[in-house]
């Protein structure tokens, strides 16, 4: 008799953790279904993609659909007076604007990072990215400059 509790309580183990292990499969498979935006990125599973833009982008043309995001890097050292100076149309929204130092040793000045910028596309029809790399005492006089066309389907 103690042999039959024995093997009943090793079914029953074995049982459970079988059923532990459907039970986070299908954790798994609900997240894949929804990607990053389960995890708050953007929303919804209905909501639009990230797309990922730079400096390799500049002078070209990006397909976009209304709800996406454009998460626009640029390389940028405001230690030798210049900062990027954006410029959106109408049918693009700014939603976050933030430099990300580099991480460098302790004590090392001057060095540079990268320029973040999340933009959503909120209008149709042609859109335009415009940044300026410049000193703001002579805006007119770009280092450097960035355009980018967005086509909105």
């Amino acid at each position: 008799m103690a042999h039959e509790n024995e093997k009943s309580r090793t079914n029953r183990r074995a049982i459970a953790w079988s059923a532990g292990v459907v039970v986070l499969l299908a954790a798994v498979g609900v997240l894949a279904a929804y990607g990053s935006n389960a995890f708050g990125s953007g929303g919804g599973a209905d909501d639009g993609r990230q797309l990922a833009i730079g400096s390799a982008d500049n002078g070209g043309l990006v397909r976009a659909r209304a709800g996406d995001t454009l998460r626009l890097v640029l390389d940028e050292n405001p230690t030798t007076g210049y900062s990027w100076a954006l410029e959106l149309s109408r049918g693009l929204t700014l939603k976050s604007d933030q430099y990300k130092p580099d991480t460098v040793p302790s004590g090392v000045v001057g060095s540079g990072g990268r320029h973040v910028w999340i933009i959503e596309v909120t209008g149709s029809g042609d859109q335009t990215i415009r940044a300026a790399y410049v000193r703001p005492w002579s805006p007119q006089d770009a280092a450097e400059r960035f355009t980018l066309s967005v086509v909105v389907d």
